[in-house]
């Protein structure tokens, strides 16, 4: 393990004089589609190409996809190809141009860029390729070697419930269980976040549910959905919260239709139990009279640089407006910002658990401390401090780092202590602490040996 967030107490044996604050995510801009656009004319990040895209019709009706490096300045992309393999679905009727994102949302969902894949399948998604869109037939999978050349595979059906699944639907690997899972619905109009499996992409498992609205919740919670990004060992999801109305006189009696959407925080250690540090809004709506001021939905969470971008569906509408219109909307976060530890007054103190460094360890910083400090000392399992590694001996961090480097007098790294339980201390103030960046294994167990993660 070599990532350690702030989002619990897990990886802490103590702490005092700080307090943990989670941030919310900062609107930054929306995106204008170009005139051309047609369907739902909301871009979406392409991470083949690493742009920016959005369907388009020609003069003589023919569709292809423009791209955009900044979502300011659009030009034609190259010509998509699109082929099918295996069996249609009996009764099905094929409508490919569901591919381009000219139906609704849940149409498609957004690229996955997948290493660990075989060449021909770097690039995925879900896929309801027919007329009637997600009530035409099994969701299927659709792969490509470079985001250009497509192929429908009917014989990878990830989704098999009657009537789709009527949400933001999304891909993602998980490479310590080694199979690709799905984020869905159990059902259609079931808002709770439900997930289905596969080793192979072929043979799915049954979608259950992961994230159910609980008592914490705001009353009448529904969960609409939740784009999943895996991050240095992490799964961190964008929950869609519902909130509807206690009454209301919608087109079907049996649902609720109104209300407003945004984005909460969950994450998960292994991609299968997901928690919720808390309740409130991670990607709040926007001001009135703003795109994603009645609701915002995220759909992708992607490092950039020094922080997060989080591309976003924000209407202005509410959920059963009339004004369905909508753009795609960016927010962003400082990288690794989703929580962070913040020194009260005087010196504020944290103490991690035991870890075992590997040879070569480093311990690198993200924090922010322009007029503060920060320092570290290395202690014993017995939390004797460690000759060499003392605060006394550390060079203090200031300014403002993404992956600041500690360092002590004579020590540049932990190569002594690697094999060894120790636990790292932290002595901070008028500082911020978001991520501790060190190669080690977890050391708290009983057993023999550390293990490498939960």
């Amino acid at each position: 393990m070599s990532l350690f967030l702030f989002l619990d107490d897990w990886f802490l044996d103590a702490y005092s004089d700080v307090v943990r604050r989670f941030p919310t995510a900062r609107y930054v801009r929306h995106i204008e589609p170009p005139e051309a656009a047609v369907g739902t004319k909301r871009p979406h990040w392409n991470v083949a190409r690493g742009c920016y895209e959005v369907a388009a019709t020609s003069a003589n009706k023919n569709l292809f996809m423009m791209e955009s490096a900044d979502g300011t300045l659009w030009e034609r992309g190259p010509a998509l190809k699109l082929r099918t393999v295996g069996d249609v679905p009996a009764g099905s009727a094929l409508n490919l141009d569901r591919f381009y994102g000219t139906g609704g949302f849940d149409a498609r969902s957004i690229v996955l860029h997948d290493p660990h894949d075989v060449p021909e399948r770097r690039y995925k998604l879900l896929l309801f390729p027919y007329v009637r869109g997600i009530e035409g037939g099994p969701g299927v999978v659709d792969c490509s070697a470079d985001g250009t050349e497509w192929t429908i595979h009917f014989d990878y059906r990830w989704y098999t419930q009657p009537k789709g699944s009527d949400c933001t639907n999304c891909l993602f690997y998980n490479p310590r269980r080694k199979v690709w899972q799905a984020i869905c619905r159990r059902w259609n109009n079931d808002r709770r976040i439900a997930m289905t499996q596969s080793a192979d992409l072929e043979h799915w498992s049954e979608p259950r549910v992961i994230v159910q609205p609980d008592a914490l919740d705001s009353p009448l919670l529904q969960l609409y959905g939740m784009p999943v990004m895996e991050y240095e060992g992490y799964f961190i999801g964008g929950l869609q919260c519902y909130q509807v109305p206690h009454r209301e006189e919608g087109p079907a009696p049996w649902s609720k239709w109104a209300g407003f959407v945004e984005g909460q925080l969950a994450y998960s250690y292994d991609g299968e139990l997901w928690l919720r540090p808390h309740r409130n809004a991670f990607v709040p709506r926007n001001e009135p009279g703003c795109w994603a001021s009645s609701s915002v939905y995220p759909v992708t969470l992607r490092p950039d640089g020094k922080r997060f971008l989080i591309n976003a569906l924000g209407p202005r509408g509410h959920h059963a407006s009339k004004r369905q219109e909508s753009r795609l909307v960016e927010y962003e976060l400082r990288r690794d910002g989703f929580a962070y530890f913040e020194s009260l007054g005087n010196f504020g103190r944290l103490v991690t658990r035991c870890l075992v460094p590997n040879a070569g360890a480093t311990v690198t910083l993200n924090y922010a401390a322009p007029d503060g400090r920060l320092q570290v000392q290395a202690l014993d399992a017995a939390y004797a401090p460690v000759p060499g590694y003392t605060f006394a001996e550390c060079s203090p961090l200031t300014g403002d780092e993404i992956e600041g480097g500690v360092r002590w007098k004579s020590r540049a790294d932990l190569s002594p202590l690697a094999g060894q339980r120790i636990r790292l201390e932290f002595r901070m103030a008028d500082a911020r602490l978001y991520a501790i960046r060190s190669d080690c294994k977890l050391g708290y167990t009983a057993l023999e040996s550390p293990i490498d993660w939960l």
